[in-house]
């Protein structure tokens, strides 16, 4: 199932997609690092990001309300990062370029200027469209 999300993820985000890792209970792997970055960089951000989705793995407590959480998504000033959590204990997590995700950032960066006075702005991947 892993080779198959990144064959997908590869094909489907090309060179936005930087890293993905599938992680459990105990432990996380990357599974993917594009060619371009860092291996230990990568497994410092990996692990970082791991810690916090352990924490987050339980329900939000809004299940009831609006539906089942099938994914997590933030938007950083150097990336989108996507956590899908398979069950309650396993999933994976997708880096990617914010260019991945243009009209989302775009989205947000108005609404950013529309809700605070002065100008707030993300920051554009150098692979934007």
């Amino acid at each position: 199932m892993t080779e198959q999300l990144v064959s997908y993820l590869e094909r489907r985000a090309g060179s936005y997609l930087r890293t993905v890792a599938v992680y459990d209970e105990e432990s996380w792997e990357i599974v993917y690092l594009r060619d371009d970055l860092d291996r230990r960089s990568a497994r410092q951000q990996t692990e970082k990001i791991y810690g916090g989705v352990k924490t987050g793995l339980g329900p939000s407590g809004l299940s009831d309300e609006i539906g089942e959480r099938y994914a997590t998504l933030q938007v950083r000033d150097d990336a989108v990062l996507l956590n899908m959590p398979w069950n309650g204990s396993e999933g994976a997590f997708v880096d990617l370029e914010p260019g991945a995700a243009s009209q989302l950032t775009g989205f947000i960066d108005e609404c950013l200027k529309h809700g605070y006075r002065g100008t707030v702005s993300l920051p554009r991947s150098p692979n934007t469209d």
